[in-house]
């Protein structure tokens, strides 16, 4: 039982050292997987010694510890694998779909121009420049033709109506934004900003792509302004294939569910929901709280191609909720409530209510949470925790038959464990309770 603390210290050093997939600035190296996997073996060679009964609290305590030291390593081992697996997929789509990147001409640093962020397009001459180089200083003429850049309305609508002229691709958006909004004294014109946003995406332009996929959707297509669904569907997988992270969250919502244009294919599905976490590894998107429910479920019930992972599923669960707890109608925590008791039940061989590692409170306070908005299967497996925990001692595991007691009582603030008196309740309570035990809604 001793090994545990030989284990703990450099393993809680590297916790402490990295964040979800790395740390903030993402300093941090990637551990080696099989580094980890031999580490992980080695704890788990010594699982042999764990599965003496113990005789006591302490030693139970002891082994509790060790199991949750090897739970914990096997977690950070899923993931280090789930990061591996992202690069992969990543790899994957950039053979399959390069990015487009040129030097930038001032200061020779590579620029993707494949999206409308992080660059400067000159309306003079049509060329571009990253955006650093055209903020150094307040420029009054092009950089890289000297031409005057344009001071009045006039003079903007006439520069990109030159460039639309010349074929430059990107100008056709430009024009379409111009009309659509009325910008520079322009005539609003919502059909004609319609063409030119078309014009723009059948010209390989993403982020025409994208705003066609704002349009609504008029499967008679009887009003001038809106698309078809088949038009809508196909700008959609375009924009997708682009890396428009927007419609590769749609499309990958609609393969999750399955629609009429969509048929359902969760292997796609979690492809694109796996670029999008590669787009966002530090979850600062607000989309990516979907992104992260839709994984976990997928780890949870091992599907759309992926092994099930509890550990995997935990991880993403837990990321979402604190966005998706009001809107998921109680599913999140549902499916958080599922995970950590499964999750708890293998690493702890079934004994879930060992003080200080008890998950029981947690998972029945989610699960309250959950029916509360509106899950009606929360309400059964709070009934079925219930029915098994009320009628033994959390501390010293007598029935009440055995101690011939009416009921047993439990404990007021998490509403989770019961006790036959309170001086199993306060025994309780020093061993690890205290840790365990968290208000009840």
């Amino acid at each position: 039982l001793n090994f545990a603390a030989l284990y703990a210290r450099p393993f809680l050093k590297t916790m402490a050292s990295t964040g979800a997939f790395g740390d903030s600035n993402g300093s941090v190296p990637d551990p080696n997987p099989k580094d980890l996997e031999i580490e992980l073996k080695r704890l788990i060679i010594r699982l042999d010694a764990l599965s003496m009964p113990c005789t006591n609290s302490k030693e139970e305590a002891q082994k509790a510890n060790a199991l949750e030291l090897i739970g914990k390593k096997g977690e950070e081992y899923q993931l280090v694998l789930e990061r591996c697996r992202i690069k992969e997929v990543e790899r994957q789509e950039e053979e399959l779909h390069p990015i487009q990147v040129e030097e930038c001409p001032i200061c020779m640093e590579p620029v993707r121009v494949d999206i409308i962020d992080g660059v400067a397009r000159l309306l003079c001459c049509g060329k571009f420049t990253c955006e650093p180089c055209y903020k150094l200083d307040k420029l009054t003429k092009c950089p890289l033709c000297r031409a005057d850049f344009p001071t009045s309305d006039g003079e903007f609508i006439a520069a990109i109506t030159a460039l639309t002229d010349n074929g430059v691709v990107w100008a056709l958006h430009l024009m379409g934004a111009m009309v659509e909004h009325g910008d520079y004294g322009h005539k609003i014109d919502p059909q004609q900003a319609l063409e030119w946003y078309r014009r723009a995406a059948e010209q390989g332009v993403s982020w025409a792509m994208d705003r066609l996929v704002e349009y609504p959707v008029d499967e008679d297509n009887n009003n001038g302004i809106t698309l078809s669904i088949s038009e809508w569907t196909r700008w959609l997988k375009a924009a997708s294939t682009k890396g428009v992270a927007n419609a590769q969250l749609i499309l990958a919502t609609m393969y999750y569910q399955g629609e009429d244009e969509v048929p359902k294919d969760m292997v796609e599905a979690v492809r694109l929901l796996t670029l999008l976490l590669a787009k966002d590894p530090n979850f600062k998107d607000p989309r990516t709280c979907w992104v992260c429910y839709y994984i976990g479920q997928s780890f949870k019930d091992g599907s759309g191609g992926l092994d099930m992972s509890l550990e995997r599923a935990k991880f993403y669960f837990t990321k979402a909720l604190p966005q998706l707890a009001h809107v998921s109608g109680g599913a999140i925590q549902l499916f958080l409530a599922e995970t950590l008791l499964e999750l708890s039940k293998r690493t702890y061989f079934d004994r879930i209510t060992v003080p200080g590692h008890n998950c029981i409170p947690k998972v029945r306070n989610l699960l309250r949470i959950a029916q509360e908005n509106g899950h009606s299967e929360a309400a059964v497996t709070i009934r079925d925790l219930e029915s098994q925990q009320r009628d033994y001692c959390s501390a010293c595991q007598r029935g009440a038959a055995d101690l011939i007691i009416e009921k047993l009582k439990k404990c007021t603030r998490c509403k989770a464990v019961w006790y036959c008196g309170r001086e199993c309740q306060l025994k309780d309570w020093k061993l690890g309770h205290k840790v365990d035990c968290c208000k009840s809604i």
